[in-house]
């Protein structure tokens, strides 16, 4: 049978590949006219200047250039430290939990989540809202191996376990595939590409996003469904996303990562929803994860957070292993 050798879980932010010197200049996509703000401390709708006056002190120390510098070194590391992690392993296979942004799935039908069966797929520069920005692509296409047969088995198991999942074996005419998948290629693997099962799941857009619950209870359906597939592949499973932005939410990430390492089913099940909007919904993409890897050790957790401005918000890098 196959088997999940490796997990992973990895931050997939712009700012990842933004010089430091503009990672000021991302303030004002968290201002009127921006990303969407929601409070770390209930999950409710607020402003910039109301998050101003609920940013926690010492914030001054965190957005000046040498703690840029020293964040986006540890970051560049921590890529090239997971890079290391899935050379070593060898996996036959990865399969990537990640979210979409409105790059394929559009306001006529956004999926619960969704499972790509197709035997490749494409990625293109500039083809979609977000894979333009720096690090999600490169200057030209490139197609990724897939597999289908595993594709179609998950996509039955998921259905047979009463997991509301779609499908889909192809991408529209012109796109490429969602940016938390191009991310891991490009940046992670470095060109040393691995045949891939793309995962979806709508972490971003009310009303039907995964509780925590369920997004755990989903990533040990892919467990088992792995279980049962007739091949020999050693898989690696990984999250893309994540962990806590546009606003940080350091209690809360630091809460699910001692959860997730130590395997607290109650405390993982019980985290609040409500304070996974937004960018922090991806939180929910490690859950997924750490469900499908339960039975692996979580050996190596690296948070590091990388603020922009007194507001708080930025984003909440996280980099980990399971094996």
């Amino acid at each position: 049978m196959a088997e999940i050798i490796l997990g992973v879980g990895t931050s997939h932010s712009p700012q990842l590949s933004t010089p430091i010197e503009k990672w000021p200049e991302g303030n004002e996509r968290y201002q009127p006219g921006g990303f969407e703000l929601y409070s770390a401390r209930d999950g409710e709708r607020v402003s910039y200047e109301e998050l101003l006056d609920l940013a926690p002190p010492g914030l001054a120390d965190e957005i000046t250039p040498e703690k840029f510098a020293e964040r986006d070194s540890e970051n560049k590391a921590n890529l090239a430290w997971l890079g290391e992690v899935i050379a070593e392993a060898r996996p036959d296979l990865l399969i990537i939990f990640g979210d979409d942004q409105k790059e394929l799935f559009l306001d006529d039908q956004i999926p619960f989540m969704c499972v790509y069966w197709g035997d490749s797929f494409p990625i293109i520069r500039g083809a979609a809202r977000l894979t333009s920005l720096p690090g999600y692509s490169w200057p030209e296409p490139r197609t990724i191996q897939a597999n289908v047969g595993l594709g179609r088995h998950l996509i039955e198991h998921l259905g047979a376990a009463d997991i509301n999942v779609s499908h889909s074996n192809c991408l529209p005419e012109g796109r490429g595939i969602s940016h938390p998948f191009a991310m891991v290629h490009r940046q992670i693997l470095d060109g040393n590409h691995v045949p891939t099962v793309p995962v979806w799941m709508n972490t971003f857009f009310p009303p039907n996003q995964p509780s925590p619950k369920r997004a755990y209870e989903i990533g040990r359906a892919v467990r088992r469904a792995i279980e049962d597939w007739p091949g020999s592949e050693r898989i690696a499973v990984i999250a893309s996303g994540g962990l806590s932005h546009f606003v940080l939410d350091e209690e809360l990430d630091r809460k699910q990562l001692k959860a997730m390492k130590e395997r607290d089913t109650e405390t993982i099940f019980n985290l609040p929803p409500a304070r996974m909007q937004a960018g922090t919904s991806e939180n929910l993409l490690w859950l997924a994860t750490a469900g499908a890897t339960e039975h692996l050790d979580m050996t190596d957790t690296r948070y590091v957070p990388c603020y922009r401005n007194l507001a708080g918000t930025g984003c909440a890098m996280g980099f980990a292993r399971w094996n």
